[in-house]
């Protein structure tokens, strides 16, 4: 004889079974379960879309295509050499790109001033110059533009040309840059690079300015680099274009040295201009 006591739910005590309600309530409790399950599937869905349509930081580069960089490669191509090229020898006008506001740039001008007597000659408004460098004792003198960015460099390149070709009497020479310049740089780390633009900034500043307040205001611009390549002004939103314009025209038209090996960097640019 079964002398359990009775399951709850399964006799109300006068022996009356009420499976067919347990039956109507697990079936109203499962279709709840499944309308939260799908509630929770759309609000997911939603809060993803939302997501991918929020913004996101993106430290100045925007990745769209709203906006082309300038035509940099026809710039760097109509102008410049590439550095597989075979090496200058005699011709071609080297063009020091110097990324002021880190130490690399500073050691090179000191190399090119103690070591082939560079000597500028003229400042330009934007910070180019123009002068020359004697490579060494009864070495023939050779021009030398310094420029801050590339799109610069052009037009100190075009400047020297008509300068440099005054008495000649065809126009379209007159007026044509001089094919085959050289670029070179020298590069350091860019985190290295931002904390020397912070030293250098004016005493007042620094010292109610802290380097993560400085590297996040509105005075440290970001992707100075991909700027002086395209020309992009400071307050110019960079797009995916710009950087790929960019790295094209690092890998192909400028000679980097690197500031960590300064002393290979520097060797290798007297070997390749000669």
């Amino acid at each position: 004889v079964d002398r359990s006591p009775p399951l709850p739910g399964l006799d109300d005590g006068g022996g009356a079974p009420r499976i067919g309600r347990i039956r109507r309530m697990s079936i109203i409790a499962v279709t709840a379960s499944c309308a939260f399950v799908l509630f929770v599937c759309v609000a997911g869905r939603a809060g993803d879309a939302a997501a991918k349509s929020k913004p996101k930081a993106n430290f100045g580069v925007q990745r769209t295509a709203a906006s082309a960089p300038p035509s940099t490669e026809s710039i760097l191509e109509s102008i410049f050499s590439e550095v597989g090229d075979a090496p200058p020898g005699e011709g071609g006008i080297p063009v020091f790109w110097d990324l002021s506001g880190g130490g690399a740039s500073a050691a090179v001008s000191e190399a090119l001033a103690n070591c082939a007597g560079l000597l500028i000659a003229s400042v330009d408004s934007k910070g180019g110059g123009r002068g020359s460098v004697r490579g060494g004792e009864g070495s023939k003198e050779r021009d030398i533009l310094v420029a801050p960015s590339l799109p610069a460099a052009s037009s100190l390149l075009a400047s020297a040309a008509m300068s440099g070709v005054s008495d000649v009497e065809n126009d379209e020479e007159a007026t044509k840059p001089p094919a085959r310049a050289r670029a070179f740089t020298m590069m350091e780390h860019p985190v290295r690079r931002a904390v020397n633009a912070y030293r250098a900034l004016p005493p007042r500043i620094a010292r109610r300015t802290t380097l993560e307040q400085y590297a996040s205001s509105d005075d440290a611009v970001d992707n100075p680099m991909v700027r002086s390549l395209t020309g992009a002004v400071s307050d110019e939103a960079l797009t995916a274009r710009h950087v790929d314009a960019a790295k094209d025209a690092l890998r192909k038209h400028i000679l980097v040295g690197v500031d960590e090996i300064e002393g290979r960097s520097l060797e290798r640019f007297e070997q390749y201009f000669g």
